[in-house]
C-alpha cells in the first residue's frame, strides 16, 4: 500500500490464488476423467442414500441419465426382495464404518431389473470426526448373475436326476458300481 498525493494504491499478489485455481481445475479434470469413463456407476450419497452425484455410466447400466437419479433415494429403485439387505448394508456402512460389498437388483428405465454389485465407502469430516457422505461404485453383474443362476439350475437338475436314478434302482431292486481308475477305488450300491 502506498499513498501519494491523496491517492491510495493497493497492490495484491494473486499468484498463489491463480496457482490454487489452476491446481483445482486440474484435479477437477482428472476426477471427471476417472468417474465419467469408468464402467462402474459412481455415486456420491448423502447419509440417507439420496444421490448427490451420479456418473454417466448410469445411462449404460440403468438407462437413466445421471440427473434423473440425483435427489431420489436409491432404495426406491432397489428390488423389493433385496431391500432389507440393502438397507442393512447401508446402515453398517454408516454405523460401523465398514466397507461392505453388496449384490442386489436395481430398476432399469425399461422396467427390467439389473443385477449389480456395490461397494460403499464412508467419508468422515476430518474436523468434526462425523460421517458426511458415502461413495459407491456400482458394477453391472447381470451376465455373471445369469451364469450363476444357470449353473445353480443345472446343479439342481442333476441332483434331482440322481435322486430319481436312486429311486428307480430301489424300485427295480438293482444297483450300480463304479471304479475310479485313477486311484483304484471301487464303489457299489
Amino acid at each position: 500500500r502506498t499513498q501519494r498525493d491523496g491517492l491510495v494504491v493497493r497492490l495484491t499478489d494473486v499468484t498463489q490464488r491463480r496457482e490454487a485455481e489452476q491446481t483445482l481445475q486440474e484435479r477437477e479434470a482428472l476426477y471427471r476423467l476417472v468417474t465419467e469413463n469408468s464402467h462402474d456407476v459412481v455415486f456420491r450419497f448423502a447419509l440417507d442414500a439420496v444421490p448427490l452425484y451420479v456418473s454417466s455410466a448410469a445411462s449404460r447400466v440403468l438407462g437413466y441419465a445421471p440427473h434423473e437419479l440425483i435427489g431420489l433415494p436409491l432404495s426406491d429403485r432397489v428390488h423389493p426382495d433385496d431391500l432389507a439387505d440393502f438397507v442393512m448394508m447401508l446402515q453398517s456402512s454408516v454405523d460401523d464404518d465398514q466397507e461392505p460389498l453388496a449384490t442386489f437388483r436395481l430398476a432399469r428405465r425399461d422396467g427390467g431389473w439389473r443385477w449389480v454389485e456395490a461397494s460403499y465407502r464412508l467419508f468422515i469430516d476430518p474436523k468434526s470426526g462425523k460421517p458426511i457422505e458415502l461413495v459407491a461404485h456400482i458394477r453391472d453383474i447381470d451376465n455373471r448373475k445369469a451364469s450363476e443362476l444357470d449353473a445353480e439350475a443345472a446343479a439342481q437338475a442333476q441332483r434331482q436326476l440322481v435322486r430319481l436314478l436312486k429311486f428307480a434302482e430301489q424300485l427295480a431292486e438293482v444297483g450300480h458300481w463304479r471304479v475310479d481308475l485313477g486311484n483304484g477305488s471301487f464303489d457299489c450300491s
